[in-house]
């Protein structure tokens, strides 16, 4: 499911993908990440939403993100 602008049948799914990684507060972006990750889908929406995120987010907010995701889990 890359991240392009060729509609399809998943762009719904794409745009939701996208404004949730690229809009949403840091945290909750990260949490969505972890939870695709999870899917096993390949390829994976998480990893879809974590270059989306990248690619659209200020540097600062980047490395942030990436802190956030190396943290340990919580229970």
């Amino acid at each position: 499911m890359p991240l392009d602008p060729t509609p399809s049948d998943d762009a719904p799914i794409r745009t939701l993908l996208w404004t949730a990684a690229t809009a949403r507060p840091l945290d909750e972006v990260a949490a969505l990440v972890s939870l695709l990750k999870r899917t096993g889908e390949v390829p994976n929406p998480g990893d879809e939403a974590l270059r989306a995120a990248a690619v659209t987010r200020p540097l600062d907010e980047v490395r942030q993100l990436v802190a956030l995701l190396n943290e340990p889990r919580r229970s």
